[in-house]
Parts: C-alpha cells; structure tokens; sequence
C-alpha cells in the first residue's frame, strides 16, 4: 500500500507543471521539477514552447539541463530553504530565443579573468566547471551570446540565440 502511494503521488506530481507542444523542453523540465520537488527546491517556470526551434533535440537538452544543473547545485547549498528558489524564463521573441535562469547561492563565486572561467570548489577540478563552458559553447555555435550576472547572492545566466 506505501509503495502505491508512492507511485501515485510520483505520478501526480508529473501532471502539475505545464506541459508544452515541445517534447524536448517537456523532458527537461519535467525531470528537472520532479527532482527540485523531491529536494525542497522550489522551481517557477514560464516557457514559450516555440522558443529555440533552431537548436537540435541534443543541444537543446545539454543547454537547458546545464543551466538548470547548475542552479540546483547551487541552491542546494543553502541551509535557508526558503531561499532555495530557481526561476527560469525561456522566450521567443523578435526572432531571438532567450533562456534567463535565476537563483540564490551562498558563499563566494571565483573567476578566473585571465582563462574566462568560474573556478570550481569541487576536489575534482578537471571533471567540474565544464556545465557552464558548455553553455557558453553551444551558444556560440547558434551564433547567440550568454551572460553571466552575479549580484547580491543571486546568479543570473542569460543565453540568447538568434532564430
């Protein structure tokens, strides 16, 4: 009986987001606000299903499972979980596809200038930092741009590609 309750309430928590006409994104997110359920993360989206028609299924998975990869692992070092909070925005608008993601993070974000990367506080160096590179390459290879922002404990990535 426990583990029918649990499935049913698994199943459930699947039919509460939005689902979109894209499959893709629909996979993405899905997972990605199951996890952030199941973990005391509270994540708000508002996605344009026509947003980053231009970008291939595997781009596209890689891009925003990154970006929302990224902010969870942040958010999850926060002992506030009410400041465990993720915010995404995909639009399509005047023939540009944008995903802004924002999120809380404690402790101190370290960037290298010189190398133009974020310096990770993992023990295993070469294996990490390597979302966000990604990102930064797939956005170029759309011809897009991304940016980072970081002010007052909030982290804002920003990606933009052309249609």
């Amino acid at each position: 009986e426990d583990l029918l309750n649990q499935l049913d309430n698994d199943i459930s928590a699947y039919n509460e987001i939005i689902v979109t006409d894209n499959q893709v994104l629909n996979i993405i997110l899905q997972e990605k606000w199951y996890y952030c359920k199941k973990h005391d993360v509270k994540l708000t989206m508002n996605v344009n299903p026509n947003a980053f028609s231009q970008v291939t299924n595997t781009d596209l998975y890689t891009l925003v499972g990154n970006i929302i990869d990224n902010a969870i692992e942040a958010v999850m070092q926060i002992q506030n979980k009410e400041k465990r909070i993720i915010s995404i925005d995909i639009t399509d608008k005047k023939g540009l596809s944008t995903i802004v993601c924002n999120n809380y993070f404690q402790g101190e974000i370290q960037y290298d200038k010189e190398n133009k990367t974020f310096i990770t506080h993992k023990s295993d160096k070469i294996s990490h930092g390597l979302g966000i590179k990604s990102i930064e390459l797939l956005a170029r290879k759309y011809d897009g741009i991304s940016k980072i922002n970081i002010d007052d404990n909030v982290f804002t990535i920003t990606v933009s590609i052309p249609n």
